[in-house]
């Protein structure tokens, strides 16, 4: 482990050769490469700020290509590249949400000047705000149910569905613990907790989180998300549509609280039409 406070120089090289490629409005190393906690098998998690244009995907996708090939070189090993894009107007909307990966990127980030972003002036302080990624996690759940739903239509295999089922309560429970701005003491972590157990302990440390969690627990669903991949799933699913409406019955009052309690109703996701 190193200093907290020594960023990875050599991460740094491999951001400024992604930098050359893409020309972002503005790009920094983030993540524990730039916090100084990072060891040999950590990701280099670079940040750029870009609008899309016509060229956007092969630039990423040489620059993803000719940061391998770098990180290759300098530390003799292959290291994960974790290229993270947003346009102008999104890092704006969501910078602000001590909860979204754009603030904490900010905060921790690196520049290519080896200088902290979040003292540029580029980025005054701003009011935390964790509304747009408490709207952005509905958002994704509405649209993973209606993956879910598909899953089941299709008679996909109950891996499959349980895999959608999990994902659909991963995106509640982080947009729930973002409204309530549940704070562990650890930077956060659960942001980054995949876990349905440790997010429901999580919202049971709030009165109303453990009213609503009251006699239900998607415990089980990790099976079919966390350990699938290393353990196989063991136990097939219970009755999945039971399941599925258990899961909306239990958004839904977490939906109902966040309106009532801020006044303000949560978006409600649009799939797109058809392509022409």
């Amino acid at each position: 482990m190193n200093s907290p406070s020594h960023y990875d120089n050599r991460a740094i090289l491999v951001a400024r050769a992604v930098q050359k490629i893409v020309a972002p409005d503005d790009i920094f190393l983030f993540g524990s490469r730039a916090r100084g906690d990072w060891n040999d098998a950590s990701d280099i998690d670079i940040f750029t700020i870009v609008e899309a244009g016509p060229n956007t995907k092969e630039n990423y996708r040489r620059a993803l290509n000719a940061g391998k090939a770098l990180a290759q070189e300098l530390y003799g090993h292959p290291v994960k590249i974790d290229l993270v894009r947003y346009s102008p107007a999104d890092f704006k909307h969501y910078r602000t949400a001590r909860t979204h990966l754009t603030y904490h990127a900010l905060k921790d980030g690196i520049t290519m000047n080896c200088e902290p972003a979040g003292q540029s002036d580029r980025y005054p302080e701003v009011e935390p705000n964790n509304r747009p990624d408490v709207e952005q996690r509905f958002i994704n759940y509405q649209r993973q149910v209606l993956l879910a739903e598909m899953a089941l239509d299709t008679g996909l295999g109950y891996e499959e569905v349980g895999h959608n089922f999990q994902r659909c309560l991963e995106n509640a429970f982080n947009g729930f613990l973002a409204y309530l701005e549940f704070d562990d003491g650890d930077r956060n972590a659960w942001r980054r907790s995949h876990s349905l157990a440790e997010l429901q302990v999580a919202i049971r440390t709030f009165p109303d989180g453990q009213r609503i969690m009251a006699e239900r627990d998607f415990a089980f669903l990790d099976e079919y998300a966390i350990d699938a991949p290393y353990e196989g799933v063991q136990e097939p699913l219970p009755d999945e549509y039971e399941v599925l409406e258990s899961i909306r019955a239990t958004v839904n009052d977490m939906m109902t609280y966040i309106s009532q309690d801020s006044g303000q109703d949560l978006p409600t996701y649009t799939p797109p039409g058809p392509r022409r």
